[in-house]
C-alpha cells in the first residue's frame, strides 16, 4: 500500500483511513481529473504546432522562390539548433546520448527530418499539388495503422470514420483534380510523397520511445543536430543567389527556424508524448486549412466556400476523435479501479 500513497499527503492518508470508501472515489476522480487536463495540454500543444506549421507553409513559398528548398532545410535547422543549444545550457539540461538510443534518434533526425523535407519538396514538382496533398493526408491513416501493430492499440470505428471524414475535407479544401491523380505522368511524383508519408511515420514511431529517458528538449536538440548534418551534403549540391536574399526572406528564414523548426517540433514532440502517435496524426489534416487561411490574408489567395465546408469538415473530423479516441469514462473507471483495489489488498 505504502507504493501508492507515497505521493499523497500525511492529512489525505489520514483521511483515507478514517475514510476509506470516501477517499476511495475522491482519489478515483483525482486520477481521472488529471488525465483529462494532461490530455487537454496535449491537444493545445499539437494545436500550436498545427497552427506553426500551417503558417509555414506561407513561409517557405516566399522563401524557396530565392533560396532552394534544401538549403532553406539547412538554415532552419541551423537557426532551430543553435536555439535549443542555448536553452539547452540555461535549463542545464544534459547533452548526454546513450548507445543504445543513437539508432531511433539518428533515424528521426535523418529520415524523420531530411528525407521527409526532400521527398515532400521535391514530390511535389513531379505531381499535382492537390495530389501530393492528398497523399501527405494519408498520414495518420498509416500512423494508426503502425501504431496499432505496434503498440496493440486497437482502431476503433470511430477513429476510421474520422480518418475518412478528415480526408474528404482535404479533398475539397486543396481541390482534388480526379485527372491528375490518375496521370500516369506523376508516379515518381507519388512514390516520392509516399516517401514522405513513411519517414513522418518513421518520425513519430522512432521518437515515442526516447521519453522513457529523456525529456522532449533533449531529443529534439539531437534530432535537429543529426537533421541538419543530413541536410548539408543536399545544400551543397543547390545552388544559391545569395545576393537576391532579401531582408524580408532572412525573416521568413528566421521564423521558419525559431517557430516551425524549434517551436513546432518541440510542442509536437510534446503532444506525441501526451496524445501518442495515432491521435496526435489526426489534427495533421488542419494544416492545410491554416495554410489557406493565412494564404488569403497575407497572399491575397482566393478562398472559395468549397475551400470553407471542407475546412469544417476536417475541424469536425477532429473534435469527433478527440473528444474520444483514448479511453472511454468506462474503461477510465474501471483503470482506477483496478489501482486502488491492487494497493489496497
Amino acid at each position: 500500500m505504502m507504493k501508492y500513497y507515497v505521493a499523497i499527503s500525511s492529512k489525505n492518508l489520514l483521511l483515507f483511513v478514517c475514510f476509506p470508501r470516501r477517499m476511495t472515489v475522491m482519489l478515483r476522480g483525482d486520477w481521472r481529473t488529471s488525465m483529462e487536463q494532461n490530455k487537454m495540454k496535449g491537444i493545445a500543444a499539437i494545436m500550436t504546432a498545427v497552427v506553426l506549421w500551417g503558417i509555414s507553409f506561407v513561409n517557405i513559398r516566399v522563401a524557396v522562390q530565392v533560396i532552394p528548398a534544401m538549403t532553406l532545410g539547412a538554415l532552419r535547422f541551423t537557426i532551430a539548433s543553435i536555439l535549443l543549444f542555448g536553452v539547452m545550457k540555461l535549463k542545464k539540461e544534459s547533452f548526454k546520448l546513450h548507445r543504445e538510443d543513437f539508432l531511433n534518434v539518428f533515424i528521426a533526425g535523418a529520415v524523420g527530418i531530411t528525407i521527409y523535407f526532400y521527398f515532400e519538396n521535391n514530390g511535389i514538382l513531379y505531381t499535382s499539388a492537390s495530389a501530393a496533398s492528398l497523399i501527405i493526408a494519408s498520414i495518420p491513416v498509416f500512423s494508426v495503422m503502425f501504431e496499432s501493430l505496434i503498440y496493440k492499440k486497437p482502431i476503433t470505428k470511430k477513429s476510421i470514420f474520422s480518418l475518412t471524414l478528415s480526408i474528404v475535407g482535404v479533398c475539397m479544401v486543396v481541390g482534388v483534380d480526379i485527372g491528375a491523380l490518375v496521370g500516369s505522368g506523376y508516379m515518381k511524383g507519388y512514390m516520392m510523397m509516399g516517401g514522405a508519408v513513411v519517414a513522418w511515420v518513421a518520425y513519430s514511431v522512432t521518437s515515442t520511445p526516447l521519453f522513457k529517458k529523456y525529456s522532449q528538449l533533449q531529443v529534439l536538440f539531437w534530432q535537429s543536430v543529426i537533421g541538419l548534418a543530413c541536410f548539408i551534403p543536399f545544400a551543397l549540391m543547390e545552388t544559391t543567389n545569395w545576393t537576391h536574399v532579401t531582408s524580408e526572406i532572412w525573416m521568413h528564414v528566421v521564423i521558419l527556424g525559431v517557430f516551425a523548426s524549434a517551436v513546432g517540433f518541440y510542442v509536437y514532440l510534446y503532444a506525441l508524448d501526451v496524445l501518442g502517435i495515432g491521435e496526435s496524426s489526426y489534427y495533421l489534416n488542419v494544416i492545410p486549412v491554416v495554410t489557406i487561411i493565412v494564404g488569403y490574408f497575407y497572399l491575397g489567395e482566393t478562398l472559395s466556400i468549397v475551400q470553407l465546408f471542407g475546412g469544417l469538415v476536417i475541424i469536425a473530423s477532429v473534435l469527433l476523435v478527440s473528444g474520444g479516441t483514448g479511453q472511454s469514462a468506462e474503461s477510465k473507471d474501471t483503470d482506477s479501479d483496478r489501482i486502488v483495489q491492487s494497493e489496497t489488498a
